[in-house]
């Protein structure tokens, strides 16, 4: 196969007669499989190639040991096609196979090459910090239309920076504007529920960092945060330690990444925007913005469950 020789850099040359001991094979076997024999640089071996759809790989591999008693030379599969979960199998195996273009395991040479052609990700835009307060304000009016003008005020930014916000909503197709007079209204593309499912992946992460510090020289008034928030917004019971959300600098406040006492000590989350600026409840962090902070890398099933709960607190307007 000219594959094998790109990819090895060994010739390969098949042999111009049939395999001779095919017709010792059973029947269900030669109906099964085509055979070609050949010579990958200096080692002869068997090339196996299914005729039709491929069967289960517990099935091959009894196949192929019964026609190794009669090959005495090491088969390779030759499938049109394999799903991960397919090579996977034939990996755990050990059974040889070659897919066209694709990939290569012969562990009788010592190979096990994958070739993979993936097109280049695209980059996904993430929100600014201006532009999912923007959003998130939106999606908490629960009205179709909404003025822009405020909201620059509001946030404690300038009217660029609004300006910028609601032009990359309207770029990720999120919302759409018009003009009433000199005022700019948004106007969402669907439902609420709708346009948070479609921001999802471009959503900003409001916690720039997190760590621990001694109740002592905690600063007071802080809002609650992370799953101390969530246990307040639903029936998830609150963590170890508390969970405070701080939108200063970092530098001002002596943290530790290591934990001891939930009693002695509390964590403190360093947000990239006011946590409460558009939180109805008081000392603690807007919802849509808790629901962004807390990204589960534990896979812990009680917080995929609050988070859900608390989604579907806001879609019922709660």
């Amino acid at each position: 196969m000219k594959y094998i020789t790109e990819t090895l850099g060994i010739k390969v040359a098949d042999d111009d007669t049939p395999w001779a001991k095919e017709k010792q094979l059973q029947y269900f076997l030669t109906d099964t499989y085509e055979f070609q024999s050949a010579t990958l640089g200096d080692v002869k071996c068997l090339f196996v190639k299914p005729k039709g759809e491929m069967a289960a790989v517990s099935a091959i591999k009894k196949h192929l040991e019964k026609v190794a008693e009669q090959a005495k030379m090491p088969l390779v599969l030759l499938p049109s096609g394999l799903n991960a979960k397919q090579r996977k199998a034939l990996i755990a195996a050990q059974i040889p196979f070659v897919i066209d273009g694709n990939q290569l395991y012969l562990p009788f040479l010592g190979v096990a090459l994958q070739e993979r052609y993936v097109k280049p990700p695209q980059k996904v835009e993430t929100l600014s910090p201006t532009t999912q307060l923007v959003l998130f304000h939106y999606l908490y009016a629960g009205k179709k239309e909404m003025y822009v003008n405020g909201l620059a005020e509001l946030f404690g930014v300038s009217a660029m920076q609004i300006s910028r916000a609601v032009k990359q909503l309207v770029a990720l197709e999120l919302i759409k504007t018009r003009k009433d007079s000199v005022q700019v209204v948004i106007i969402g593309t669907e439902s609420d529920e709708g346009i948070f499912e479609k921001a999802k992946l471009h959503l900003l992460n409001p916690v720039r960092k997190r760590f621990y510090i001694d109740n002592e020289v905690l600063p007071s008034n802080l809002p609650i945060s992370g799953e101390a928030a969530l246990s307040e917004y639903t029936m998830l019971a609150p963590p170890q330690a508390p969970v405070y959300a701080y939108d200063g600098k970092v530098n001002d406040l002596p943290g530790t990444n290591t934990f001891i006492d939930g009693s002695e000590q509390s964590q403190v989350e360093i947000w990239r925007y006011s946590p409460t600026i558009l939180s109805r409840k008081c000392g603690v962090a807007d919802p849509l913005s808790l629901w962004a902070s807390i990204t589960n890398e534990e896979d812990d099933p009680r917080i995929e469950m609050a988070k859900e709960e608390l989604l579907e607190t806001i879609w019922r307007g709660e």
